[in-house]
């Protein structure tokens, strides 16, 4: 699949294989968990940096619904 997009498959399949990639896939996972609750795919987090507010989208939704929840953030 990865050659197919245009990846270098023997990067794609050793970068895949490292266990700094999962390592990092993990703590990445562990934090969606700990900090919003996220405990499945798709979760997404839409954070606005300079207030600290954020919106937590679990499931599967078109762009318009993230559309939506940046601009109530950016209020």
């Amino acid at each position: 699949m990865a050659k197919s997009i245009g990846l270098d498959a023997a990067k794609f399949t050793a970068c895949y294989n490292d266990a700094a990639t999962k390592d990092a896939v993990a703590a990445s996972i562990q934090e969606g968990n700990t900090l919003f609750g996220i405990n499945g795919t798709p979760g997404n987090v839409v954070l606005n940096r300079e207030t600290g507010k954020y919106v937590v989208v679990n499931g599967a939704y078109p762009v318009s619904k993230f559309e939506t929840e940046v601009a109530a953030l950016l209020k």
